[in-house]
């Protein structure tokens, strides 16, 4: 499992790293919308949809995606962000009282889609908006995806080698304390790394605050999709990616991490 999760990354992260460097902005938001909208098939199918509905609904993302993308509304796309901002502080209230035994996640298949679609088109607006920024575009989401993946990466290592301290047993039992610790010093270290760096930060104490304040997202994320896949009582959202899962298992902290990482950055008025 280990061997097939390292060779999968490998093959993988160069892919990503040529769609972010190479495509402009325009067919950077395609290449991302076609993963997205695999996702959406495998949020369906965790959702109980079955292989007709899962395909009508992946159709109705491409859709979603398609106006938006037509549209090129700031307004709009912003308002989108805004909204899963608001939701993932439902979602970390959601985490924690599953984690004491109480579910208020809604269990309508209808909120439940519609979730789904949140989490996935803010994800995409959120990318979209940083590979569209001058001169730093690409750079921004690399830098998420590099802070997002040493925080996965150091919670599972140390977690597996050290963990004893369950994070949330019953939301998901591998996570512990130690790991979840070691996955967000990994990540400030990438910070540290970018600051180093990078010539274009007004103000890095904030950028450092945002890139935590991220970083703690991911890990909300993370657990949330984790909760979603215990409700629904499955391992893996697919097996697209082989010792990974699905695509949803893949990109989970992602949902949370971008848009959280995009409307700071918004906020913050460090790029216009």
């Amino acid at each position: 499992m280990l061997k097939q999760r390292i060779l999968t990354a490998l093959i993988l992260i160069p892919l990503i790293f040529v769609a972010i460097l190479w495509l402009d902005t325009g067919w950077f938001s395609f290449i991302f919308a076609i993963i997205l909208v695999l996702a959406s098939w495998e949020w369906a199918r965790v959702c109980g949809l079955n292989e007709k509905m899962s395909c009508l609904y992946s159709l109705f993302t491409v859709l979603i995606f398609s106006l938006l993308f037509y549209l090129n509304d700031q307004r709009i796309n912003f308002s989108i962000i805004v909204i899963s901002n608001i939701f993932w502080i439902f979602g970390f209230i959601a985490v924690v009282s599953y984690q004491f035994r109480k579910k208020i996640l809604p269990s309508s298949l209808i909120i439940m889609m519609f979730i789904g679609q949140l989490l996935l088109i803010s994800t995409w607006l959120g990318l979209s908006y940083l590979k569209s920024l001058p001169v730093v575009g690409s750079y921004l989401v690399i830098y998420l995806m590099f802070l997002i993946w040493a925080a996965d990466s150091g919670a599972y290592f140390i977690g597996r080698k050290w963990g004893r301290s369950r994070l949330a047993s019953h939301v998901s039992p591998g996570k512990t304390w130690e790991g979840t610790i070691a996955g967000i010093i990994s990540g400030l270290f990438v910070t540290m790394i970018y600051l180093f760096i990078s010539k274009n930060i007004s103000n890095e104490l904030v950028f450092a605050g945002i890139s935590l304040i991220t970083i703690l997202m991911s890990i909300v994320g993370d657990l949330m999709e984790s909760m979603v896949k215990r409700i629904a009582n499955i391992k893996d959202s697919g097996s697209i990616l082989p010792g990974h899962g699905g695509v949803m298992d893949r990109i989970d902290s992602l949902t949370a991490a971008c848009p959280v990482f995009a409307f700071c950055l918004i906020l913050s008025g460090m790029y216009r």
